[in-house]
């Protein structure tokens, strides 16, 4: 489920997947270097362990912000093949362009490739 500034995913332990229910919080921020950006939460369970972890991602690679989900729920033991913030696309995809609207970004807009690094 999606609505602006979060995004929920749940799911029942079926053989590949572990039991989890997971919730992404985010909203416009400043990192300490006052570079602009997205700060995020995502909190909730998977297979019974408790996830909060809070992260900040440029506005460069803030639309990055799958990838950094996926990095932590493998930090916590959760082989995420898909992910779950993939399993409902169309919903992905509104996260997508409400964080576009949130930093103003324009489609194809340069970015600092430094950030990556």
């Amino acid at each position: 489920m999606f609505r602006p500034g979060h995004l929920h995913r749940s799911h029942i332990a079926d053989g590949q997947r572990p039991a989890f229910s997971l919730n992404l919080d985010y909203e416009l921020g400043k990192d300490e270097q006052q570079r602009s950006g997205i700060s995020f939460l995502l909190h909730g369970t998977v297979a019974e362990q408790t996830i909060n972890e809070a992260f900040f991602l440029p506005r460069d690679s803030a639309f990055n912000f799958a990838h950094e989900v996926n990095v932590l729920l493998k930090k916590h033991g959760m082989h995420t093949h898909g992910g779950p913030i993939m399993l409902f696309h169309d919903e992905y995809d509104q996260m997508f362009e409400h964080i576009r609207a949130l930093l103003q970004a324009e489609s194809g807009e340069a970015v600092d490739l430094r950030e990556f690094e």
